[in-house]
């Protein structure tokens, strides 16, 4: 919410065509934290069960954040390179070269101290105390928040501003992280001789595919955002974010319910109890599915006067976009609930093959939709984009129910 209220002062501060880097440069951290984040993921079941079940927590604690430190460590070289390129490869549209490059530094780097920070989340997980996790990323999120604005009415609006606000907000978010983590479970002990190569390796076969279903995941909107910055300019670029960062926002709210099932799916499983398992996920998706049923349908029925109260009058040309993207939403919501069932049984590599042909078949579409219209026909390519991402989105997470 917080982000979706940004929006519109973004817009005032620094226009669209500048506005429209901001989104860009968030989306690439995406790319060059797949490989981090990916880690992290398998990371957390190993170590979510240990504490569970108490077999040498510390231990895997340990393998799995200086693992993960580990992975941010040899992308800091793909970080400078991104970041100095990103001027010359990205339409900036009379930006400062140097002040995009800074931007897209400091939020990289904002986005591997995060990484770091996420491998501290499986012990609340294992505590059902997900509140400290969402406690953590609101006050990362207000602090990041009112840097921007504090910086923005101080001084020139500027690109650097945002990304410096990115990169101390990211260190308050993992030093607090850490003192939470360490008052759940006095126990955790992360030291490096506690590392244990052999076991992060087995960390990594799981890592792998999903490695796989993250590049199709970021073959969607991610994907589709280059591909317009590319084909039609940042201005363009600017208009699909808007519509893009309203959908993010309903699948923000839509995690921040179904992360809270997570704790008693691992429970249920570290237990055997496979019966209270299944039914926690089968009432979990009724209810999400009621619950957002109505939110949604009130953005589509009404998504030009959302979009005329929230950025202005001069925007409602993205409701068509903004309909399109909320095809099927209600339904993905939902399958969100079984997010973490394929990692729990170690069935990553179906899951992630399906996406990543559907994510190939989206950029493929993007791309072409862009290249065969004029360049003010950014919205004909967000509904190729949104449709295909609707469709196989929640193809993909329903394929995650069945443990076989």
């Amino acid at each position: 919410m917080i982000g979706i209220m940004l929006v519109p002062y973004y817009l005032d501060e620094l226009g669209m065509a500048t506005y429209g880097i901001i989104p860009l440069a968030t989306t690439m951290t995406s790319y060059v934290m797949i490989l981090a984040d990916s880690l992290e993921s398998a990371c957390a079941r190993y170590s979510t069960i240990a504490i569970q079940k108490d077999e040498e927590a510390s231990k895997t604690l340990s393998t799995a954040f200086f693992g993960v430190v580990r992975a941010c460590l040899m992308l800091l070289p793909v970080v400078i390179i991104v970041s100095y390129a990103s001027p010359y490869v990205f339409n900036v549209d009379g930006n400062a070269s140097g002040d995009v490059q800074i931007l897209f530094l400091l939020v990289l780097l904002s986005s591997l101290i995060v990484t770091m920070s996420s491998s501290l989340m499986c012990v609340f997980t294992a505590f059902n105390n997900t509140y400290l996790e969402y406690l953590s990323r609101l006050t990362y999120t207000v602090i990041q928040v009112g840097l921007i604005v504090a910086m923005f009415s101080f001084g020139t609006p500027s690109l650097v501003y945002v990304g410096l606000a990115y990169l101390i907000s990211s260190a308050v978010l993992i030093a607090m992280k850490y003192v939470l983590a360490k008052h759940v479970y006095p126990q955790m002990e992360l030291r490096r001789r506690g590392y244990d190569g052999t076991l992060f390796r087995e960390m990594g076969v799981l890592g792998a595919w999903a490695i796989v279903y993250k590049v199709g995941n970021l073959l969607y909107i991610q994907a589709s955002l280059v591909v317009i910055n590319l084909y039609l300019g940042s201005e363009a670029g600017g208009g699909f974010s808007i519509v893009s960062s309203l959908v993010s926002m309903i699948h923000t709210a839509c995690y921040s319910v179904t992360t809270s099932v997570e704790p008693l799916l691992y429970k249920c499983y570290s237990a055997e109890d496979y019966g209270d398992m299944y039914k926690i996920m089968r009432t979990g998706v009724k209810f999400v599915a009621l619950l957002f049923a109505m939110p949604i349908a009130f953005v589509f029925t009404f998504s030009a006067e959302i979009l005329t109260a929230w950025v202005g009058s001069g925007y409602t040309y993205l409701s068509g976009m903004l309909r399109v993207a909320l095809l099927c939403d209600v339904m993905f919501c939902a399958a969100s609930v079984v997010n973490s069932l394929s990692t729990l049984y170690l069935k990553v590599n179906a899951l992630a093959k399906i996406t990543l042909v559907f994510g190939l078949l989206n950029v493929a579409g993007a791309c072409a939709c862009c290249s065969s219209r004029t360049r003010g026909t950014a919205g004909s390519c967000g509904h190729t984009r949104s449709a295909r991402w609707d469709i196989s989105s929640p193809t993909c997470s329903t394929s995650r129910i069945s443990p076989a």
